[in-house]
């Protein structure tokens, strides 16, 4: 049972997770086995890839993300070790994303929460920096905007959408986008779109809070060069 599949950006490798096997298994583009992990999950829910594909991550049963880093040349694969945990939940993590850069990631989970974590990449850590309610379902998915300033949680029919700055709040929920529950969330990559997936159909939403937060900064920006120059 095949939870994710998941590809490094950069062609060193491709990774597989089953559900109830507990193993990560990473591959070579030629489908040549490269190492076989223990996600120590007991059941795993979700795993993937970072965007810059220095890491690997799984989550499952446990209320911590396990991550890998992995270690590699301009062009091979060595191997990947265990590096830190994303810690913080009192239950299972239902799924998790990154952000484009790869310095942060997101989780929701059993414990009704969702969290917000910052990738300290030089102490090999995930530093908790928001987190907030959330009524999610066993099948709920989330998605982190590229530029970071918008996360969007699926539940059942309906997608909520979170502004993350400059502060973390809720923003509006968009109700009934299928007829079936959302079987994937996903921003494009320069943040403009919001895609969902599910009954057999795919539907596009421009990201409006993401323009929103734009124009804010913006103005915040000029208003800030205005009393500079005085």
């Amino acid at each position: 049972d095949v939870v994710a599949l998941d590809i490094d950006s950069n062609g060193k490798y491709m990774m597989t997770c089953s559900r109830n096997k507990n193993d990560l298994v990473l591959f070579d583009l030629k489908g040549s086995l490269l190492q076989r992990l223990d996600t120590f999950q007991m059941t795993t829910n979700f795993a993937c890839v970072s965007p810059c594909g220095t890491y690997v991550a799984a989550c499952g049963f446990t209320p911590d993300v396990k991550v890998w880093m992995v270690k590699s040349t301009k062009s091979t694969f060595n191997k990947a070790s265990r590096a830190f945990e994303l810690t913080g939940h009192t239950s299972g993590i239902y799924h998790m994303a990154w952000r484009k850069d790869s310095s942060h990631a997101a989780t929701i989970s059993k414990d009704g929460t969702w969290k917000l974590f910052k990738i300290e990449a030089e102490f090999m850590s995930g530093k908790l920096v928001a987190s907030g309610q959330v009524d999610v379902l066993p099948t709920s998915k989330l998605a982190l905007s590229p530029d970071g300033k918008v996360m969007a949680i699926s539940r059942d029919k309906n997608i909520l959408i979170y502004a993350l700055e400059p502060k973390p709040e809720l923003i509006t929920e968009i109700k009934n986008v299928h007829t079936q529950p959302i079987s994937n969330i996903l921003f494009d990559a320069g943040s403009r779109w919001l895609m969902t997936s599910g009954d057999k159909h795919i539907r596009i939403f421009h990201n409006v809070v993401g323009y929103q937060r734009t124009l804010i900064e913006l103005k915040q920006t000029l208003q800030d060069a205005i009393t500079q120059g005085h």
